[in-house]
């Protein structure tokens, strides 16, 4: 029950910390995404992890739409070094039906049989309908969260399970995530191209065509989901 009341006292903080920050960049920038929101991230270009930074140390992961310069995206840390046996164990179960408890790569605190029980429903789950997220603020579900660096690169912050799934699920499948920081050069960026595109000089396909998910709230909303998919898709065939 303490540590119950606990995590919702860190989950309504951090509500209103990002809020806090959302306000204080809507006089600073341009185009603030507002906190909460998410961007949808192909698994496959998440390379680096920040999980050895003040951003665990501090809790910053419960925050959302943070905006912070500095080092924080100058790391050699990798998800795959850190997680690769998570992976590829998933990868085993889901992908060549090996059991957890004979892959040789399994290498988890808990037993095999509690990852059966409690991630192949959520596959299965997941397979058929999609991820999907709860929004609301005392949620204290470890969501999968994401930091954006200076060069718009896409660093794991917490959710290693369901990259994980993600992973064994294969290319067309996305993972909603929840943006807890953007450098502050990336910012200036996602201005730059906003203004550009209030004065006319950048459309939204040339903007989808930059295949960002975090540029993807720049596009108009006229624009299906399916419709960036498809000019997505057209780009990378075309390379």
């Amino acid at each position: 029950m303490l540590q119950t009341l606990k995590n919702y006292a860190i989950s309504l903080f951090a509500f209103t910390l990002g809020r806090l920050f959302y306000w204080y960049g809507l006089l600073r920038y341009g185009k603030v995404m507002p906190p909460g929101k998410v961007i949808n991230v192909d698994p496959s270009t998440i390379v680096k992890s920040l999980e050895f930074t003040f951003f665990i140390r501090k809790r910053l992961f419960y925050c959302s739409g943070l905006i912070l310069g500095g080092d924080w995206d100058q790391t050699n840390y990798t998800v795959y070094k850190l997680h690769s046996g998570l992976f590829q164990s998933f990868i085993d179960r889901y992908n060549r039906n090996i059991p957890f408890h004979e892959s040789k790569r399994f290498k988890e605190n808990r037993s095999a049989e509690y990852y059966e029980n409690r991630y192949t429903p959520i596959y299965e789950s997941i397979k058929k309908e999609g991820f999907s997220i709860k929004r609301g603020v005392l949620d204290t579900v470890d969501k999968f969260t994401v930091c954006i660096g200076r060069n718009g690169e896409v660093f794991f912050l917490t959710g290693k399970h369901r990259l994980a799934i993600a992973l064994s699920l294969g290319d067309g499948f996305k993972i909603p995530a929840f943006v807890c920081c953007r450098h502050k050069i990336w910012q200036e960026f996602r201005d730059h191209i906003w203004d550009l595109k209030k004065r006319g000089e950048i459309t939204d396909d040339e903007i989808v065509q930059m295949d960002h998910p975090d540029l993807m709230d720049l596009v108009d909303q006229s624009y299906s989901d399916a419709e960036i998919k498809n000019r997505m898709f057209s780009r990378k065939q075309e390379i």
